[in-house]
């Protein structure tokens, strides 16, 4: 894939993981969403982080057994309302 390429499908990615956990308004893991959309998990994770930077979702601060070493993070949409940070 072209450096391009991939840059727009990581665009296209974020998109989708916004628009499907604001329509549904749950709280997923990056298993669960990678699940969703048919990607590897390692594909979900840094879409995650890159939303999160952004103040487009949050870390629920819970987290499950992941069936692997460390628990997994829950991730959901987050409050435009109520920013990180401003509490």
């Amino acid at each position: 894939m072209k450096r391009r390429d991939s840059f727009a499908w990581a665009a296209g990615l974020r998109r989708r993981i916004v628009a499907y956990l604001s329509s549904r308004g749950d709280e997923l893991t990056a298993e669960q969403l990678a699940a969703r959309f048919e990607v590897n998990p390692a594909a979900i994770r840094p879409r995650l982080t890159e939303l999160a930077e952004l103040g487009l979702v949050r870390d629920t601060g819970r987290r499950v057994p992941s069936g692997g070493g460390r628990p997994a993070i829950v991730w959901a949409i987050a409050d435009p309302l109520n920013p990180p940070g401003n509490g």
